[in-house]
């Protein structure tokens, strides 16, 4: 299957998890997940927004977190994502711990995100869908990707920046794509 075919086929499998959650969603209890004690401060400053002032383009797909893996990989509604553009530490290098504690603060499991499907890459090699996401944490309505840029927890992606759709968007042109 090339290129199209898998961009497609993600984006279906999207859309029918995106119907299903949206079947079963429910009220979330916001003080029911903190995020742990002693993570690093950015400048990008998280707070408890709702997900409806998230500025998500139109074509976005909305679920429920599931789980934070690390810094640059969540699951939304069992739809495993890998950031697009960014590169956080890898367990057992400094600053791992620092940026999964950032993802995690700004898309805690039981929120609502938002997530674009990256439309010339579509997954990565370990099958992973590779987007951009938008929490309802994270206090400017930036997308993760951006966030975790700016506060210095990950770093440019750079050698996909010709390989991906989103690598002229100001904030990924910005950060050096």
């Amino acid at each position: 299957m090339g290129k199209i075919g898998l961009v497609i086929a993600a984006i279906a499998a999207a859309a029918i998890v995106t119907l299903a959650a949206a079947a079963m969603t429910a009220p979330v209890d916001m003080d029911a997940t903190e995020p742990e004690k002693g993570a690093a401060p950015s400048e990008v400053r998280l707070e408890e927004a709702p997900a409806a002032e998230q500025e998500a383009p139109a074509g976005a797909i909305t679920g429920t977190v599931e789980r934070v893996v690390d810094g640059d990989t969540l699951h939304i509604d069992d739809v495993n994502i890998r950031l697009a553009l960014v590169d956080t530490p890898e367990r057992g290098d400094e600053g791992f711990k620092e940026a999964t504690d950032f993802t995690r603060a700004a898309c805690q499991p039981g929120t609502q995100a938002s997530y674009e499907i990256d439309a010339m890459q579509g997954t990565d090699r370990y099958g992973r869908t590779v987007a951009v996401v938008w929490c309802g944490g994270i206090d400017g309505q930036v997308s993760l990707n951006e966030a975790l840029l700016e506060s210095g927890h990950a770093r440019m992606y750079e050698r996909f920046c010709d390989e991906s759709s989103f690598g002229e968007e100001q904030w990924a042109t910005r950060h050096g794509c």
